[in-house]
């Protein structure tokens, strides 16, 4: 009896301390979980806008306002908030770096919400995720020519295609590399990891190729005189004026199919590093370049002032603007 007795207490005692988070547990999580649906919702706003260029439009709006995709990710989103919230709940905000007081908010968005308790993570974040998914999808599908001239069909899909799936790999290396920073298994920051950074630059290789062969002319390159023109294919003639944190900037003119390539990678690798950053607030601040609002001669944002014309950054007056 009592060895019973010892054993049903020593099994109670694990189970009770398997049942308490860490803040290694919920910061892993925040890290995983945002990976995943992060991807399901690229993927299924991209078929709708895919399924879109052959039908004219047939499944209307693909933003996660539109029918079509609230009722694909609704249960995405409760999931998301239901793995969070469970392995957060015992946690304070210090204890896993989201004591930020407010969402660190997005390129001047909305997402700006007050974080009062670990239940408001699932908010800043799912509103993050969206303003960087409708962003890049507005990119890569916008403005395309429909229906598109003869042969460029394919161009046009593979530029969503190739894009989406840049945007899921790269961050899938970010979470690999982060949830090993977090273990302690790495030296320094994912942006100094020989490993991930090649991991990278290989899929943007990847990516520059794949679009050069499909919409690259007959003779399946970048350059050499026989591509479609941007106009044909319907692109923007200026890439998004955004920076990707600690890179290069991305706006510049659009007239080639090279320069159209180079547009794509680049915004959306803005759009993952913003991501990742967010979600990792022990390992990194959140960038500053994913916060800036480029002003040139627009209308800043009530109560803002364009502080810094060189870089054309939006600011609250007696911020210090990135210089």
């Amino acid at each position: 009896m009592r060895t019973v007795i010892a054993v049903t207490v020593a099994f109670v005692a694990v189970t009770a301390g398997a049942a308490h988070a860490t803040p290694g547990q919920c910061e892993r999580t925040i890290i995983k979980e945002t990976r995943v649906y992060a991807q399901k919702v690229m993927q299924k706003r991209r078929w709708c806008e895919d399924a879109n260029l052959f039908s004219g439009g047939a499944l209307g709006d693909c933003s996660e306002d539109g029918f079509f995709v609230t009722f694909k990710i609704a249960s995405l989103k409760a999931k998301f908030r239901k793995h969070v919230e469970a392995a957060c709940r015992n946690e304070t905000l210090a204890s896993i770096g989201w004591d930020i007081g407010r969402c660190p908010n997005f390129e001047g968005g909305t997402c700006s919400n007050p974080i009062g308790s670990v239940n408001d993570i699932p908010d800043c974040i799912l509103c993050i995720n969206e303003a960087a998914d409708s962003q890049a999808l507005s990119l890569y599908y916008d403005g395309l020519t429909v229906p598109p001239p003869t042969g460029l069909r394919a161009c046009q899909r593979q530029i969503g295609a190739s894009s989406s799936s840049f945007f899921s790999d790269k961050l899938k290396a970010l979470t690999r590399c982060e949830l090993r920073d977090l273990s302690g298994n790495l030296p320094g920051p994912c942006s100094a990891d020989p490993k991930t950074q090649q991991t990278i630059e290989a899929l943007e290789q990847k990516t520059t190729s794949i679009l050069c062969s499909r919409c690259g002319g007959p003779d399946n390159h970048c350059g050499g005189g026989d591509d479609p023109t941007t106009t044909d294919i319907g692109f923007t003639s200026t890439c998004p004026d955004v920076t990707i944190p600690g890179g290069p900037p991305c706006g510049r003119p659009v007239a080639s199919l090279s320069d159209l390539v180079s547009c794509v990678t680049c915004v959306t690798e803005f759009k993952v590093d913003c991501l990742s950053a967010l979600v990792a607030p022990t390992l990194m601040p959140y960038p500053t370049e994913c916060q800036e609002v480029p002003c040139g001669t627009t209308t800043c944002p009530a109560g803002q002032v364009c502080c810094n014309p060189l870089m054309n950054i939006c600011a609250f007056p007696g911020h210090m603007c990135v210089q």
